[in-house]
């Protein structure tokens, strides 16, 4: 299959957002520094926050000052942030790096979703959206389980050296993002910087809009359902006694089998349709976290496969429904309060398990996280059903 230019790069700037050298360990980096399971919860719900208050003005500045330029800035912001955890020692200092690579991401989030889409418009290709968005998905996996797998030896030898690694490969990328063009249609009329604009795309999306309003509130427990798993399920490989240097490989294979879910996300959607696959989206996460919750054991990260499933499944279907259904001059702005949302609920509940985990046990909180969002998936689905919105 042909790419162009932007496609092309774009594909290689989501390879590199995902060659995440650091992920497979960096939960135990934080419990290496001193930081509890709460602390650790507490760091990224200030993230979540600060996406709270500026996830959509950075979507904004896509839509009107131009794709490239967000990327571009997104792309600096995160070289600082990945440089500063590089040094880090303690709470604020992990915690002043982290709200520099959510500034960085934030401004790439729904940006290059938006500009992919954007520019298969100019193309006139709008219809293999959704294979693209699983080269994406495949792409993204390839990259992190091939850092996961990477990641874990690196910590054996030093728990740092996984972040010096990640900082030198997007400083070394980082000039792709000067050779990506600009869609030449679809921009945005208004070149003016402000808050009306933004207001009312809210309104468009949160409430005018019953399609798009409940599908973002279905996303926003689908996403929060899977942050709230990353920062467990390295705690959950140190319960069960798997060695630091196999992290890694595990991270790897769980990442490396979203490739194959992905790829048959299309046709499980077309089989079951839209109604059915969002029903499916709410049991296999919920699934998961109450699996780990009974049974402790190595033998039950079997049952990690369950998440990853709906991650490859979700990852595919949910940005492609909200694409179809908004105008392209306001396209990353709703995309970045699809994003915004799940970070809101995330504010709420990860300090809450985290409090839960390091007060009773992990599978205490694994078991009140399943519980939380099983009650957001319900409330969720009733609205859409009831809004028709399930059938679209």
């Amino acid at each position: 299959m042909y790419f162009s230019r932007n496609v092309t790069i774009l594909l290689a700037l989501r390879a590199v957002r995902w060659f995440l050298v650091m992920m497979p360990v960096v939960t135990i980096f934080y419990r290496e520094h001193g930081l509890s399971n709460q602390d650790i919860f507490i760091i990224q719900a200030c993230f979540a926050i600060a996406v709270v208050l500026f996830e959509i003005p950075t979507g904004y500045f896509s839509d009107v000052l131009g794709r490239k330029k967000s990327l571009i800035l997104g792309m600096i912001l995160g070289i600082i942030g990945l440089g500063m955890y590089s040094m880090t020692r303690d709470f604020w200092w992990f915690l002043i790096a982290e709200l520099i690579l959510w500034l960085g991401s934030s401004f790439i989030s729904g940006t290059d979703s938006a500009m992919l889409y954007d520019t298969l418009l100019d193309e006139g290709k709008t219809t293999e959206n959704k294979k693209i968005q699983w080269y994406l998905q495949t792409v993204s996996s390839i990259a992190e389980a091939s850092a996961s797998f990477l990641g874990g030896f690196l910590a054996v030898i030093s728990i740092y050296l996984p972040f010096y690694v990640q900082f030198w490969l997007y400083l070394l990328v980082f000039p792709l993002v000067f050779l990506l063009q600009e869609p030449t249609q679809h921009k945005h009329d208004n070149k003016e910087w402000i808050w009306k604009g933004i207001l009312s795309i809210v309104r468009y999306s949160l409430h005018e809009h019953k399609e798009v309003k409940w599908l973002i509130f279905f996303s926003w427990a689908f996403w929060a359902s899977t942050l709230v798993m990353t920062w467990l399920l390295q705690q959950y490989f140190t319960h069960v006694g798997v060695p630091l240097m196999y992290f890694g490989v595990l991270w790897s294979i769980f990442v490396l089998s979203l490739v194959p879910f992905s790829f048959f996300a299309h046709n499980i959607e077309e089989f079951l349709g839209r109604k059915y696959s969002l029903l499916f989206l709410t049991f296999l996460p919920v699934l998961w976290y109450f699996f780990l919750a009974f049974f402790d054991a190595i033998w039950a990260l079997f049952f990690v496969f369950f998440f990853y499933f709906a991650r490859g499944f979700g990852s595919v279907l949910l940005n492609d429904y909200v694409n179809i259904l908004v105008p392209s001059q306001i396209r990353a702005t709703v995309l970045s309060i699809q994003a915004l949302m799940f970070r809101f609920v995330f504010v709420i509940v990860g300090p809450l398990v985290g409090w839960i985990s390091d007060v009773y046990s992990l599978q205490v909180g694994l078991f009140f996280a399943g519980s939380i969002f099983s009650l957001f998936f319900i409330v969720s689905l009733f609205f859409l059903d009831k809004n028709k919105a399930l059938n679209i």
